[in-house]
């Protein structure tokens, strides 16, 4: 049975974001586009209506110069417009504009007129921000030709054929609205696994090296440009290949996930963690000099060390390394901060007492 896809409320957030993101750029397209058109109708008035012409030059214009105004400001000031009015009113002026066209038309062209709000039905189906808007976009586009054939006393036959055509077009049309947006979302939802595959630790559940590394260029660059302290830890698993050894590999996987969720919860939310390799996890600690990383690491230590893992038949007691580095400058890159911090990694795993070690005394901004 088929399901619509549904999103938790952050992904929701998410997603109508990047809708919205696509479709001011594609309504833009439309307005220009749409105001092209009439001024091309211009041509065919001259054609068709003989002298008369003149009659349709001004609401053509104004309609052209009302599009034109709404994309422009619509890419200038993209921040203070909402997205879903500039659509509906996109939409109910493309709407009116059309039925304009055939006032000085005559009445056997209504069917034409159904045809082309049918095309325009289209347009509002497949730029929709949302179903919400969606249904009172379609509303709107096929409500106001049959107002208008219904006020110039169009045939009863008529209106009646064209009040089925449309009201069926409108349900088509939000129904074909209704599986575009399932198709962005399962487009969406592929993208946001194809990312966290990309970007989480699967064993874990955190990130792993490869976002770790993205994040930490970023607060390089933001530690460059406001020389603020950063600081990293690197915290590695003593003995982690025995314990696979003598009680399996899935013990070790139930250490390195307990290890994991135990040093999240006592993580900031600036930080960032990671496990950076088997046996080790990294964090790196944003506006952090190296006395205040120091206390965070002997913090989390202490927190480790009371870590009990159940191992049948016995409790594991597990043991911790841990190594603490800050940037000496702000010029001083993350691969030179982690370099340091696996040396004084080594150190602590030298010393074989669950130290805390820092080769260095101070950061740059204490100096």
């Amino acid at each position: 049975m088929w399901k619509p896809i549904r999103f938790d409320d952050q992904t929701e957030v998410q997603y109508l974001q990047r809708r919205r993101r696509l479709m001011f750029p594609l309504i833009r397209t439309g307005l220009y586009c749409g105001a092209a058109l009439f001024m091309a109708m211009v041509a065919i008035d001259a054609y068709f209506l003989g002298e008369s012409w003149r009659i349709t030059l001004p609401m053509r214009s104004f309609v052209a110069l009302i599009l034109v105004t709404t994309a422009f400001l619509s890419a200038r000031f993209e921040r203070l417009l909402n997205v879903d009015l500039v659509f509906l009113g996109a939409a109910s002026l493309a709407s009116l504009a059309n039925v304009y066209i055939f006032t000085f038309y005559p009445s056997q062209l209504s069917l034409i007129l159904i045809a082309v709000q049918l095309v325009l039905g289209i347009f509002v189906a497949a730029l929709a921000p949302t179903l919400r808007i969606l249904v009172l976009g379609q509303v709107l586009v096929f409500s106001i030709p049959s107002a208008f054939m219904f006020l110039v006393g169009q045939d009863g036959v008529v209106q009646l054929q064209a009040d089925i055509s449309l009201g069926l077009g409108c349900v088509a049309l939000t129904s074909l609205g209704m599986l575009l947006d399932q198709s962005f979302r399962y487009s969406f939802r592929m993208e946001r696994e194809v990312e966290l595959v990309t970007q989480v630790d699967r064993l874990t559940g955190v990130k792993n090296f490869r976002h770790f590394m993205q994040l930490a260029w970023t607060e390089q660059a933001r530690t460059r440009r406001f020389e603020r302290p950063l600081s990293a830890f690197l915290i590695s698993i003593d003995d982690l290949s025995d314990i696979n050894a003598n009680y399996g590999i899935h013990t070790g996987d139930e250490v390195l996930r307990s290890v994991a969720s135990a040093c999240v919860s006592s993580m900031r939310e600036v930080d960032v963690f990671a496990r950076t390799g088997g046996d080790t996890f990294g964090a790196l600690l944003p506006e952090t000099d190296i006395e205040s990383a120091l206390i965070l690491a002997n913090r989390l230590r202490r927190m480790l060390d009371e870590l009990e893992v159940n191992s049948d038949p016995e409790r594991l007691n597990l043991s911790f390394s841990l190594g603490v580095a800050t940037m000496e400058s702000p010029s001083e890159s993350v691969e030179v901060l982690l370099e340091r911090a696996e040396r004084a990694l080594a150190r602590s795993r030298e010393l074989g007492h669950g130290e805390v070690v820092s080769l260095q005394q101070r950061s740059f901004a204490a100096v």
